[in-house]
């Protein structure tokens, strides 16, 4: 964990400290998720679907061409899924400090689209059981990996030259369990909707 915070200090300061340069911008944004994982009935036995969460953080655009940029961000993202079946509601509940790097197009002032790498640093990781009015929640972070690796494809639209809104699909391409068999790879995909704001 002190390794998580480590690196996170030390991008943000680096965010921080670039934000004097020409052209940069700093700025926040909020949303919320649709998160799942893939093949957890193959590798778990369990049939889990998508489940909501939100994200929030900050961000940094910088132009490096006419009509292009890079935008580095580091966000705090609920991620996860759950199950339902006739007697047990099971949530499993991720925690991630996500930094994905996107490289911009801007077609027109407003409209943009990206893409770009994601690595997440897992800051928690726990199944929350439900059974006929009682919940018990156990924590699952010695069974999660540390890191996950993805790439996000996304588009936008900017109001005015501060608010902008945001849409983005994130496929993990990283198996998020520690094991020892050759079980299928759990990954985690993200859909997410959030709302910007640049100084």
């Amino acid at each position: 964990m002190k390794k998580v915070f480590l690196g996170v200090g030390v991008i943000l300061c680096t965010m921080a400290s670039a934000q004097s340069a020409p052209g940069l911008r700093f700025g926040i944004k909020a949303g919320g998720n649709l998160s799942g994982l893939t093949n957890t009935k193959k590798a778990a036995g369990m049939d889990m679907q998508s489940k909501t969460g939100f994200h929030a953080g900050v961000m940094m655009n910088a132009p490096i061409a006419r009509c292009f940029s890079i935008q580095p961000e580091v966000l705090y993202s609920g991620q996860g899924a759950k199950e339902k079946n006739s007697n047990v509601r099971l949530r499993w509940n991720l925690g991630y400090i996500n930094v994905p790097v996107m490289f911009r197009y801007h077609a027109t002032p407003g409209v943009y689209i990206e893409a770009g790498p994601e690595v997440g640093l897992l800051t928690s990781s726990k199944f929350r059981y439900k059974f006929e009015g009682e919940s018990m929640t156990e924590d699952a972070k010695k069974g999660t990996k540390s890191f996950s690796f993805g790439m996000g494809l996304g588009a936008g639209y900017r109001f005015t030259p501060n608010l902008s809104i945001n849409a983005r699909y994130t496929a993990g391409f990283s198996d998020i369990i520690k094991k020892n068999t050759d079980a299928a790879a759990v990954k985690n995909r993200s859909t997410s909707l959030g709302i910007g704001y640049t100084f």
